[in-house]
């Protein structure tokens, strides 16, 4: 005789810990999970480079979910995380990172710390813990000054920065506990991420500042330079498709919109949804900065499924009516 389903024990959520959890793109992932009904750990160290009020406000609903928990640790501090981190954990998605150019071209060896320790210490985590799944957010700035735009995933990083030697070190690191540890490692570089909950000083934050105060928009280098943007919800997808991929023990896919705006097509963009004019001045390029990016995506496609969805405008206008709601 078969037991009746509903005298079934209720079967857990699954669990995930998701590093940077108060910040900009792990927020947004959060949001997703708790959706989904999964489990979430979030670790974050409400570091001063991004407004800890601002993080805390980008949690605070997430703070009366019964399926999350915060916990506040420094990546970097492996026997913290090891001590306060007892839940059982499926999947690791590591978020917390350094991402300002600038400092790390003035301090490599905290972006060294931040960015590649903190990654070894929650790779480590996973190899004690025996955490079977390690989805890493690296960024598509790995590639510096690499030739051959857009770049693929065969294309040979040579990063300019600190922060992302530091992040390609990374994903090495991963690709070693992949072989030696059974560890399914995947690592998402993600190209040139906006939207709301941006940090205080990013570009796009930073471009609408200066229209409100009618200062002049400061581009480095010239107009003609090219990025490739991926507003944040496309972004927080690729995260979410990684963390169902299992097809190989180890892999890296570019995501971002599969486009390159250049500087001054972004600002006519925001001149048009934002009815403001802009003044515009360039100003020298600063050392760790990238000139050019552009993301072959077709590999996120046809292996993850990946597709942007939201077009730059509609990611802009998404970001402008959150910047004004929120002043």
């Amino acid at each position: 005789m078969h037991q009746e389903e509903h005298d079934l024990p209720p079967r857990e959520p699954p669990s995930v810990l998701v590093t940077g959890a108060a910040g900009f793109i792990g927020s947004h992932l959060v949001d997703l999970l708790l959706s989904e009904g999964w489990r979430v750990i979030g670790l974050d160290n409400f570091d001063a480079a991004y407004d800890p009020g601002l993080k805390r406000r980008n949690i605070a609903q997430h703070l009366q979910h019964d399926l999350y928990s915060m916990v506040e640790i420094d990546v970097r501090d492996l026997a913290e995380v090891r001590q306060r981190i007892t839940e059982e954990v499926h999947v690791v998605v590591h978020i917390a990172a350094r991402t300002e150019s600038a400092a790390g071209v003035a301090n490599p060896l905290d972006a060294a710390e931040v960015n590649f320790q903190g990654a070894l210490n929650l790779l480590e985590f996973c190899r004690i813990r025996r955490i079977r799944q390690f989805i890493l957010a690296s960024c598509g700035s790995v590639y510096g000054v690499a030739n051959g735009l857009p770049w693929t995933e065969e294309t040979i990083p040579l990063p300019v920065n600190p922060l992302d030697g530091a992040k390609l070190a990374s994903e090495q690191f991963g690709h070693c506990y992949s072989r030696l540890y059974g560890l399914q490692f995947v690592s998402v570089r993600l190209f040139n991420v906006y939207g709301p909950r941006e940090q205080p000083g990013s570009l796009m934050t930073g471009l609408c500042d200066a229209l409100v105060a009618g200062r002049f928009l400061a581009i480095p280098g010239d107009t003609d330079a090219r990025r490739d943007f991926t507003y944040v919800g496309d972004a927080v997808q690729a995260l979410r498709l990684a963390m169902s991929f299992g097809a190989a023990p180890s892999e890296i896919f570019n995501v971002g919109s599969g486009e390159s705006v250049s500087m001054a097509q972004l600002i006519r963009e925001l001149e048009s949804i934002t009815s403001m004019r802009a003044s515009v001045k360039t100003v020298a390029r600063r050392e760790g900065d990238l000139i050019d990016s552009w993301a072959d995506v077709g590999k996120a496609r046809r292996t993850l499924g990946f597709r942007p969805h939201v077009s730059l405008r509609e990611g802009l206008r998404k970001f402008v009516d959150w910047y004004f709601a929120r002043r």
